[in-house]
């Protein structure tokens, strides 16, 4: 049961962390 949250913790975080990512890039793109 902790295993499975923590997985979806883990995923949750990484999903985040790809999206902004890639906002960071669109935002850089704009700019220039």
């Amino acid at each position: 049961m902790e295993k499975k949250l923590y997985d979806s913790i883990i995923t949750k975080c990484a999903l985040y962390f790809a999206f902004l990512f890639i906002n960071g890039n669109l935002l850089i793109i704009w700019k220039v």
